[in-house]
């Protein structure tokens, strides 16, 4: 059920390319820059590597192949959310952090919300990690 109080939430907001997206910060476990990141000779497209976090082995998505946002060559991704959905944790590179903002319990159920003069797109995370499931 979904609340529909006026209690605030907050998002992480990150971008990838010129779109702005918020991570709801509940799921959110850690951010990082990039660097640390072992590629995966073989692996797939949408799996950029591993990282080391924490003394735990995670994989490390890139958010645009999983939500069909595809990533300019020359702009690789400068930052890793590390995402926990139910037992699964995981990172997401993304291009940078926008910051932590508050929205509206009323918003929170929307795909988008406006932060300031700019539109978010709110991800899913349960329906990320289905896609990635799927993959």
């Amino acid at each position: 059920m979904l609340e529909t109080t006026t209690t605030p939430a907050q998002l992480l907001g990150f971008t990838l390319g010129a779109e702005r997206f918020g991570l709801p910060l509940d799921r959110v476990r850690g951010v990082f820059r990039a660097g640390g990141v072992s590629r995966v000779p073989g692996g797939p497209a949408f799996l950029v590597g591993l990282v080391n976090c924490q003394g735990k082995i995670l994989p490390v998505f890139d958010a645009g192949a999983i939500t069909g946002r595809r990533r300019p060559p020359d702009a690789p991704a400068d930052h890793v959310v590390i995402v926990r959905e139910e037992e699964l944790i995981f990172g997401l590179s993304v291009d940078s952090i926008c910051g932590i903002e508050e929205v509206s319990r009323e918003e929170w159920g929307r795909q988008e919300v406006r932060v300031g003069d700019v539109v978010w797109r709110v991800v899913d995370v349960t329906g990320l990690v289905e896609r990635i499931r799927a993959r």
